[in-house]
């Protein structure tokens, strides 16, 4: 069975920087096929690759300051060629850059985005952000199932 991780990043309490936390929550919800596995934190670490490198898929969710207002986007996302030293947090091309280069492998990986509205503080997500999470999990959850049912990854 393909072995799924979701990984999640961005401050909760930073309003629609905390929306990978309730896409997360909701996509748990969403019985997806695979064995999935659910991570959320603040940001991408080296750390992280432990629970990577175990992954046939990887998904990562964040909030976007980029593209048109409301914009989903779900892009593969590939390993950089290079890891830049010294450094506490990561992207996701670098941490995919670690588990190529530190543990051998080499999942296959989507970067999932929804371009946020307020990153203000405060918690919860902005009225626009919560209207488009629906949309957002759908496009995940397409991923996850048309990658593990239509090209098995084991």
């Amino acid at each position: 069975m393909a072995k799924v991780v979701i990984l999640g990043f961005g401050n909760a309490l930073r309003q629609d920087d905390g929306l990978a936390r309730i896409a997360l929550a909701r996509l748990e919800l969403a019985c997806l096929p695979g064995e999935v596995e659910f991570v959320h934190d603040y940001q991408l670490l080296p750390e992280h690759c432990t629970i990577g490198s175990q992954a046939d898929l990887l998904i990562f969710v964040d909030a976007s300051l980029t593209g048109s207002s409301g914009e989903i986007r779900v892009q593969r996302v590939f390993a950089t060629g290079r890891f830049p030293c010294p450094s506490h947090s990561l992207s996701p091309e670098v941490l995919l850059t670690l588990l190529r280069d530190v543990y051998g492998v080499e999942p296959e990986a989507y970067l999932a985005t929804l371009r946020g509205e307020s990153f203000e503080l405060g918690e919860g997500v902005s009225p626009s952000t919560e209207r488009l999470l629906p949309h957002f999990v759908k496009e995940i959850s397409r991923i996850v199932e048309e990658r593990v049912a239509d090209h098995p990854l084991v």
